[in-house]
């Protein structure tokens, strides 16, 4: 009997933390939460942990059975990591928008070098060992009151029927909540414990990259450069005179185009540099990177004798399988000191060593200062008061004047990053010829609370997540035009090839396309990571909508709608027109997914 009493007093336990988050959690939705929610979130969540506690019953009757402490010291270990676990996950949530189990936080831990990226300070980790110890402790203290208390046999009597009774009230309970509650609930669902796993996972018949590669049989006449830059987080409304003052004095000066409306491939750094440099949606992603396919225009550019070269403040090459696109690099040179902003720094100078005026050149660079926790040198704090360093993300982060020193020191990074790219272009160009072409984005923006979560990690398609500066320049001609709507990172390798190569057609490689030519794109692609296997969302946008999709089955092009906004991410109602014009991206999607896929059955 004590170790049922003991798992519902700690089942009751994680129900409670959750209940303490939930209506802040509802808040994030635009949602009110009522009795009812607090009902079902009670019911579903009681009934998910008691299933995981079944594991448990028979390993503590076989250690019974040796000795009764044993099995108290296991029950009360496992207790205490339950418990530990739902704390973590609810604060992860609240502050992150994704739970621990989540696939793309489990992806992100199996990376080596996970915690430089993250950057988990002395005291979280003396919080979080702290944390255990103590809920350890009461666990062992709970088992052995239990056990002196209960261990009668008219108690014991009344275990069977009582385990029985309350079995039964949760699945009717739960039963009915499928049925009549659930359905109406929408996103906010994924607050509750794996419902996302179990409810709202369709999953995707295996695909096989089909892509083939053009002969080259151009050689360069003439030595150019281009240069692709591009800063971890840096999301679109940094892109000012302010905060990029150097930056936006160079685009001006040599009439480089400004994207007013510029979208990444994902919201995440894999999807972001993928889309940058193949030219494809990132739902090409895992199939590539199965087949080890190389991106056509770095290989075109190889083959035309160009030297392949990239440098990375962050652990790119072993970071959620990014590893294969950086093989075709004749040099790819990663810069992982204990100071992020002097490795970007070191970054820089290599690569200005690197630039030799009488080769044709690529040069990839990516900045990381702009990555959490936010870096930069003392002399670049320009925005005052700043988060601490050590600050202890095991608190709940949403408090207006912690979001303010947020969002301050990302703002002094990017003050630093503006500082390293000015230094980088002006050094750069005095030892090439001036046959240049550059290209600067972020990977992927940041979210500071605007939606009520800070980071990019959760999937959502607002703008601060999404929406990142692009800017190309031609240093042979002025690209600078106002007929230009929207471009995405699909975009990026078409039009600097078109720039190259202008008697070349390249529609026929990519999904994005030249941006200066006449065509108009019907729609651009932002998906999550591991999407479509393990993820189910994707974002098509145009000029004038958002159009927020899920798959609703195995297949990559039957989507459904949950919701629809316009550009600046307020939800919208669709008119007739409007379902027509939904209709008629969605047929064309259907045909677009399987461009360069196709269900491995099929493939010759």
């Amino acid at each position: 009997m004590s170790f049922f009493v003991q798992i519902f007093i700690s089942i009751g336990i994680q129900t409670l933390i959750g209940v303490y988050f939930l209506a802040d959690v509802f808040l994030t939705y635009d949602t009110t939460i009522t009795p009812q929610d607090h009902f079902y979130f009670i019911i579903y969540s009681f009934g998910i942990f008691l299933f995981i506690r079944s594991f448990l019953l028979f390993p503590y009757l076989i250690l019974k059975k040796i000795k009764p402490i044993i099995a108290g010291i296991f029950l009360s270990f496992c207790e205490a990591l339950l418990i530990f676990i739902s704390i973590i996950d609810n604060i992860l949530f609240f502050n992150q928008g994704l739970h621990f189990y989540d696939s793309h936080v489990l992806q992100f831990l199996t990376n080596p070098n996970w915690n430089r990226e993250i950057q988990i300070t002395w005291n979280v980790w003396i919080s979080l060992i702290s944390l255990f110890l103590v809920l350890f402790i009461l666990q062992i203290g709970l088992f052995k009151i239990l056990s002196k208390k209960l261990n009668r046999p008219m108690i014991k009597k009344l275990t069977i029927p009582s385990i029985i009774s309350l079995g039964l009230f949760l699945t009717f309970s739960n039963v009915y909540g499928y049925q009549f509650y659930f359905p109406k609930k929408g996103e906010i669902l994924s607050s509750f414990p794996f419902y996302n796993i179990i409810y709202d996972s369709p999953g995707q018949e295996p695909l096989e990259a089909k892509y083939s590669y053009p002969n080259t049989t151009y050689k360069e006449k003439e030595n150019k450069h281009v240069f692709l830059l591009m800063a971890e987080s840096l999301r679109s409304d940094m892109f000012t005179p302010e905060l990029m003052p150097l930056v936006n004095e160079f685009a001006e000066k040599n009439g480089c185009f400004i994207s007013p409306r510029h979208y990444s491939g994902g919201h995440t750094t894999e999807h972001g540099i993928f889309t940058s440099i193949y030219g494809l949606n990132g739902y090409h992603f895992q199939n590539f990177r199965v087949k080890n396919l190389p991106p056509l225009g770095l290989k075109y550019l190889k083959e035309s004798g160009y030297d392949i070269l990239g440098g990375s403040a962050s652990s790119l090459k072993s970071f959620n399988g990014l590893g294969y696109i950086f093989e075709i690099f004749d040099e790819f040179e990663q810069f992982l000191g204990n100071a992020v902003y002097n490795d970007d720094l070191d970054m820089v100078n290599w690569a200005l060593d690197k630039i030799k005026k009488d080769r044709s050149q690529f040069l990839f660079l990516f900045f990381n200062s702009t990555h959490h926790n936010y870096y930069y040198p003392p002399e670049f704090e320009i925005y005052r008061p700043v988060i601490e360093k050590d600050f202890n993300h095991l608190k709940i982060a949403g408090k207006p004047k912690i979001k303010e020193k947020f969002f301050n020191k990302y703002k002094n990074s990017v003050r630093y990053v503006d500082h390293l790219l000015a230094k980088f272009l002006r050094e750069a160009l005095k030892k090439t010829n001036g046959k240049s072409i550059i290209a600067i984005a972020g990977d992927h923006g940041e979210e500071f609370w605007e939606e009520g979560l800070l980071g990019h990690s959760n999937t959502n398609f607002i703008n601060p997540k999404i929406q990142v500066p692009f800017i190309i320049c031609d240093l042979e001609k002025k690209l600078a035009t106002d007929e230009i709507k929207l471009t995405s990172h699909v975009d990026i390798i078409p039009t600097i090839l078109a720039n190259l190569y202008p008697d070349k057609s390249w529609s026929q490689y990519f999904n994005g396309q030249n941006i200066f030519s006449p065509n108009k794109k019907l729609y651009s692609v932002v998906t999550p990571p591991l999407f479509p296997y393990k993820k189910n969302k994707i974002c098509l946008i145009t000029e004038e909508k958002k159009y927020w999709f899920k798959k609703n089955s195995k297949k990559l092009h039957t989507l459904k709608s949950y919701k629809v906004t316009n550009l600046e991410d307020q939800k919208i109602e669709l008119s007739l027109k409007d379902q027509k014009v939904q209709k008629n991206i969605l047929d064309q999607y259907s045909k677009d997914a399987y461009k360069f896929l196709g269900p491995v059955s099929t493939y010759d």
